[in-house]
């Protein structure tokens, strides 16, 4: 019998994991090992119509998850973790809007804000069609990279929001360095750089009134596997030697934009 755990490595919070959350946790917990729907549906605390459910469209995202008759599930031994589905941020599902492709997650950003969306809300996409860098440039938005938009309410005064941009490209760095180490270079804010090409972009917009904002969106877009064009720019896989984690690196981002307080953005 599988002692049957959520994998340590992903964080489980009660009532706010979706299905799909739990069972994949569960899952990659069990080590390569069968999990029966019985078992998997006792640990979730669903029924066993309800883990099927979550693995038919885990695999229909795009997992290797195996399905062994009368045995039950696991996932296969050799494939690539780097999904950006909501359920890989388990206490984010409800704010998280996932986008395989899109013109631009800060246009997304923008039309939640007018509709109302509380601050917290997260737009992601695997590759953009139309984005648009500061002063009317270009951001290269292929396959491979990690192209976000965060959307927050900050109520500060106009005068003070340069503070989150900076608390951006802080948090961002720190991601950055886990993967690439020293290199990673600040100098040109708020862009970051590495070997003197540039790795990742952060853009703003904002609504203020009576010169407080009223909301704010920070995109961010990080050559992670990409394939880089521009000779001032390249891809962090290129210079770490490997590929990367959109998923580790997004993650990383986040825990340090929410847990090192509002006080140092």
């Amino acid at each position: 019998m599988v002692n049957i755990k959520p994998d340590p490595a992903e964080p489980w919070k009660s009532g706010k994991a979706s299905t799909k959350a739990i069972v994949l946790s569960l899952l990659r917990g069990s080590q390569g090992q069968l999990l029966s729907g019985e078992a998997i549906a006792h640990a979730a605390q669903v029924s066993r119509v309800a883990v099927w459910k979550a693995i038919e469209a885990l695999k229909h995202a795009g997992y290797p998850i195996e399905s062994i008759e009368n045995e039950g599930y696991r996932l296969s031994a050799t494939w690539t973790d780097d999904f950006l589905y909501p359920w890989e941020f388990p206490g984010r599902e409800d704010r998280f809007f996932y986008y395989e492709s899109i013109d631009s997650t800060m246009n997304r950003a923008r039309q939640l804000a007018q509709g109302g969306s509380p601050g917290g809300a997260l737009i992601v996409a695997e590759y953009q069609t139309g984005p648009v860098a500061r002063q009317g440039g270009r951001w290269e938005s292929g396959p491979g990279g990690l192209y976000v938009s965060l959307l927050e309410r900050p109520q500060c005064p106009l005068s003070e929001y340069q503070r989150y941009i900076r608390f951006a490209q802080s948090c961002l760095g720190q991601a950055l360095e886990k993967e690439l180490g020293p290199i990673v270079q600040y100098d040109r804010y708020p862009d970051l750089y590495a070997d003197n090409k540039k790795i990742a972009g952060i853009v703003s917009e904002l609504h203020a009134l009576d010169e407080r904002v009223q909301w704010m969106s920070i995109g961010i877009g990080v050559h992670v596997n990409d394939q880089v064009q521009d000779s001032l720019s390249a891809s962090c896989s290129g210079i770490a030697g490997r590929p990367l984690s959109r998923k580790a690196l997004l993650k990383e981002f986040l825990t340090a934009w929410e847990t090192q307080g509002c006080e140092n953005k």
